[in-house]
């Protein structure tokens, strides 16, 4: 009985030289995972890809638009709830975007934590781990699950609070940042060099998949334009108010259509070189 699965079959397969399956079921343990033989370390980058990528270009992959939707979902049901001036208090903390571990909360988190897990499958193909040049690159799906954890457990709000003692006064009230604090000064400028320094060893997987390369730039610029800059702009706007709803929106909204895009990304990364990741439910004995 499959449960669902992430990707079919590859467009790219002519030019494999083996299928890369990695399927996992639930009853009676079943995990398995192919290695490319291409894959012996760093040289099955050079793997060329079809043109015609995913059914011409133009076909969004099904597991993606479910997250489309979702993102469309999760900011109609916040609208919604304001429009009818927040009617039930249980419902409202459910949806809120702004608010933490609910919905959107849990949502995002899982966000990253497909997105991670789909990363490491690639890492774990496509990478040589007894090559010390290839071990940077699980450190990409890595960073993915920290801030699928983060995202739930809220750790960089904490480390905010507590730079607020380099604030004057020792406090963000009064400051130019009331709402957020500085903490995406401190943290910002280290994430971009990590996810730099990161891409460096991803790039040349993308030689002749333009399309990967430019969903993952786009990806890029949405979620940490979203995290890092719009959310700055909460300390501008009053709070409860339009403008406050409007900037959550965009923040929240930016955020999940980001990590889509990176999903979407992964997933034709994953094609490209014809790496099947299914999930199914087998009761077989």
């Amino acid at each position: 009985m499959a449960l669902g699965a992430f990707s079919g079959s590859s467009p790219y397969s002519r030019y494999a030289t083996s299928r890369v399956v990695f399927r996992i079921s639930f009853g009676t343990p079943n995990i398995m995972l192919g290695r490319n033989p291409v894959a012996q370390g760093l040289p099955g980058r050079d793997m060329p890809p079809r043109r015609d990528g995913w059914r011409n270009h133009r076909t969004i992959p099904t597991p993606v638009r479910l997250l489309l939707l979702a993102d469309i979902v999760m900011v109609a049901l916040y609208i919604l709830d304001a429009a009818l001036a927040h009617p039930y208090r249980r419902f409202t903390r459910l949806v809120d975007l702004d608010g933490e571990a609910n919905l959107p909360t849990w949502y995002s988190s899982g966000q990253l934590l497909v997105l991670g897990l789909l990363l490491g499958v690639f890492a774990v193909v496509m990478t040589d781990r007894r090559d010390t040049r290839s071990w940077p690159f699980l450190a990409l799906a890595a960073l993915c699950l920290v801030l699928s954890l983060d995202e739930v457990a809220q750790i960089h709000e904490r480390l905010g609070s507590k730079s607020d003692v380099l604030l004057p006064g020792g406090s963000r009230a009064g400051s130019l940042v009331p709402r957020t604090g500085i903490w995406m000064f401190l943290l910002g400028p280290p994430f971009l060099l990590v996810v730099v320094l990161l891409w460096r060893v991803l790039a040349p997987f993308l030689q002749g998949r333009k399309r990967v390369a430019r969903l993952y730039l786009v990806g890029f610029v949405v979620y940490t334009a979203s995290v890092l800059g719009i959310e700055i702009l909460a300390n501008f706007v009053s709070p409860g108010g339009l403008a406050s709803a409007v900037q959550v929106v965009c923040e929240e909204l930016g955020e999940m259509l980001g990590l889509t895009l990176l999903v979407w990304a992964t997933v034709e990364l994953l094609a490209s070189y014809d790496i099947n990741v299914r999930v199914g439910y087998d009761r077989t004995p």
